[in-house]
């Protein structure tokens, strides 16, 4: 299996091999799930963008600060590369707890996801550009890849993105079921 749908063709290619693209393991549990693991943490009541960034670029520091105090929202800008000291739980809590999320991780978009967040995927092209396109394809989201945070001005229709991710949740756990028997 692979995770990115464009990997498909790729592995048939170069390897000579059919496989069957999934979602990544960790949108098979659900919101609900994620929340248990986080539900020790308070809930922070203050409206705020949780800006999680793996490579934030000056500017893009700066257009985030100015997109939230033209929104009225807090700035919670936090980075895995810097002295992170949230938990696993604070860690998910922050999305948890978000108004919206401004993100250039696979992960931070896919918790956005999860937790149902309004957010925008900045492209991190040294990360791999085609994770995210890949990713939000499958949920009809590919607006929400933006390299500036004024190009979105539709809000997310949840009840579609839920409805792909259930029959995706589905084909991916059945893929692992037939592995695993």
């Amino acid at each position: 299996s692979v995770r990115e749908v464009s990997a498909v063709s790729l592995c048939r290619k170069h390897l000579g091999r059919d496989v069957v693209p999934v979602l990544d393991p960790t949108l098979l549990l659900s919101r609900e799930e994620y929340a248990s693991v986080c539900s020790s943490v308070p809930v922070n009541g203050a409206k705020y963008v949780c800006c999680y960034m793996l490579d934030p670029t000056p500017e893009q520091k700066k257009m985030i600060e100015d997109f939230a105090r033209d929104k009225h929202l807090q700035l919670i800008m936090f980075s895995a590369h810097e002295a992170l000291t949230y938990s696993v739980e604070e860690w998910l809590a922050m999305f948890r707890d978000a108004t919206c999320v401004v993100t250039d991780s696979f992960h931070g978009t896919v918790f956005s996801l999860i937790f149902q967040k309004e957010f925008y995927s900045l492209l991190n092209s040294s990360r791999g550009a085609t994770r995210f396109e890949s990713l939000l394809s499958q949920f009809a989201l590919e607006s929400r890849v933006v390299s500036r945070l004024d190009q979105i001005k539709e809000a997310i229709d949840w009840s579609v993105v839920e409805s792909y991710k259930s029959k995706l949740v589905l084909s991916s756990l059945d893929f692992l079921r037939n592995g695993l028997s």
